[in-house]
């Protein structure tokens, strides 16, 4: 794809900004506990301002309907329903997938064994904690589902997603430094969606497209780029994708500091 073409688009999307619905932010843990550092030099990477901020728009993207502040903590998405390639559920407002969804359900389980226990008092979903889910292609019945949302949606539950949101994000903060030195909040936070969507692998390929030059636009740019030809291809560059980007970028762009 012609940068002419992206920029339009990014304009296109700036200008329906103003349809976005912003919703009042919900701090989702305590930043001075959770502030995300730099390898080396210990430079925080993201404010807390803007690891809120952050939230708010993969909240927004994930499954918050595209409005910015919110957060669908019942979010819950059956095996192979939003692709072929998705061989088990995907849980929460982050959309933790696999081996993710696997750890959200054990942080929950580590962080209160009673609750848990009256959620779950005949271990159906204790006993799926020593299994790999993705291998096994587990997709939960109807029973399993229901004991599932009743997990995540608990006051604990809830707090365990923001935790899983924060691991999550931290990992991909630390390698967009690691392998481009990059510092600047935007291009940190449009990393982050972009990996969050696609993977590490998707990430660096939009990126190194880049050439060094990590601005909103560039970026956006490059991920138009980032596609087959395949109308209903799951590249992150897809045109499916293109309103998620375009949303991701204008919110960023309001709203980081």
């Amino acid at each position: 794809m012609k940068h002419g073409i992206g920029k339009s688009i990014l304009i296109f999307g700036i200008a329906a900004a103003a349809f976005f619905t912003v919703l009042p932010g919900r701090q989702v843990a305590d930043p001075a506990v959770l502030e995300v550092q730099a390898a080396g030099d210990g430079t925080q990477l993201l404010s807390p301002e803007n690891l809120t901020v952050l939230g708010n728009v993969i909240g927004a993207v994930e499954n918050g309907g595209q409005i910015y502040g919110r957060k669908e903590y019942a979010a819950y998405v059956p095996a192979f329903h939003a692709s072929d390639a998705e061989y088990t559920c995907t849980l929460g407002w982050c959309s933790c997938y696999g081996q993710n969804a696997h750890d959200l359900i054990q942080l929950i389980y580590q962080s209160d064994p009673q609750g848990f226990a009256k959620t779950d008092p005949d271990g159906i979903i204790l006993q799926r904690l020593a299994t790999d889910w993705v291998a096994e292609q587990w997709n939960p019945n109807e029973e399993e589902k229901a004991i599932l949302l009743s997990l995540i949606t608990s006051p604990i539950g809830q707090q365990c997603q923001d935790q899983m949101f924060y691991r999550l994000i931290t990992d991909y903060l630390t390698e967009c430094n690691a392998l481009y030195g990059i510092t600047d909040p935007k291009a940190l936070m449009m990393y982050s969606e972009i990996e969050l969507l696609g993977g590490s692998a998707a990430a660096q390929r939009v990126f190194n497209r880049c050439d060094g030059d990590y601005s909103v636009m560039t970026i956006l740019n490059a991920l138009f780029q980032d596609f087959d030809g395949n109308m209903d291809g799951n590249l992150v560059g897809s045109p499916k994708y293109w309103q998620r980007h375009l949303v991701c970028a204008t919110y960023i762009n309001q709203f980081a500091q």
